[in-house]
């Protein structure tokens, strides 16, 4: 991957090289280390919307009164959850959490985050 010059760039020539022995220690450089070794700047976000999960994800749990607080509710949306980070995985080097989205789910939800 070629960078255009500038202050990242910089920052990122000075970082030690990732790896077992020396891994950086703030979260910021572990965040350029693995922009580097990934060769790709992007963020994936994670904000589950149970009625927008795909419909066989969505089987179990239904939509109707308070069903959405169930745990097949939970369940589908854990499942599409590690889906997303199992594909991008190899790709992505950061995933960002939208905690509020599990929260709207209630405590269910938040077991689910966690």
């Amino acid at each position: 991957m070629r960078l255009l010059p500038g202050p990242r760039t910089a920052r990122l020539a000075t970082l030690p090289r990732m790896n077992a022995d020396t891994p950086p220690a703030h979260a910021a450089d572990r965040l350029l280390a693995a922009i580097e070794a990934k060769r790709s700047p992007v963020c994936v976000g994670l904000d589950p919307v149970f009625e927008k999960l795909p419909a066989l994800l969505r089987r179990n749990g239904g939509s109707d009164g308070e069903t959405w607080l169930s745990e097949d509710c939970s369940r589908a949306i854990g499942e599409y959850c590690e889906q997303v980070i199992s594909a991008v995985a190899t790709v992505v080097p950061c995933i960002k959490v939208q905690s509020a989205c599990f929260e709207r789910y209630a405590s269910m939800g938040v077991f689910t985050l966690w």
